[in-house]
């Protein structure tokens, strides 16, 4: 088995399905829970906080610092993941489209390359890793 991800909005079941599939299968694989409740309890930081844009940037950077975080530590292993760098993002860019630019509508003179987009999303979250995916960016 490879390493799987599950993405999705809040309350649609991934834990549920994580935890349904282990159980049946047995699988020896590792598993990722989801990072944001424990990193929103470790910075005291509480919902009605998220109001703040700055501290929705901040809460989704440090998600995903620490979600990749975990991913490298097991590099090379196999793991299902209970989220992904790929909800911080659609939820950082889907609430601050203006920290994406690449992501607005080119206009005829703007030639884009695919690399340009994902260091673009990806920089600002990889950012103080130190590793060598932060490196590549």
């Amino acid at each position: 088995m490879a390493s799987a991800f599950l993405i999705g909005a809040g309350g649609v079941g991934k834990t549920t399905l994580i935890e349904e599939y282990v159980r049946k299968t047995g699988t020896k694989a590792f598993v990722i829970k989801e990072q944001a409740r424990n990193y929103m309890k470790d910075k005291n930081i509480v919902q009605n906080d998220l109001d703040n844009d700055e501290v929705f940037w901040d809460l989704q950077i440090g998600i995903a610092q620490l979600q990749l975080k975990r991913e490298l530590e097991l590099e090379g292993q196999q793991f299902i993941s209970d989220r992904s760098v790929v909800d911080a993002i659609a939820y950082a860019a889907t609430r601050m489209p203006h920290r994406f630019p690449l992501l607005s509508k080119p206009n005829k003179s703007q030639k884009r390359k695919p690399d340009d987009l994902a260091r673009e999303l990806l920089a600002p979250l990889l950012k103080g890793l130190g590793s060598s995916w932060s490196q590549t960016m």
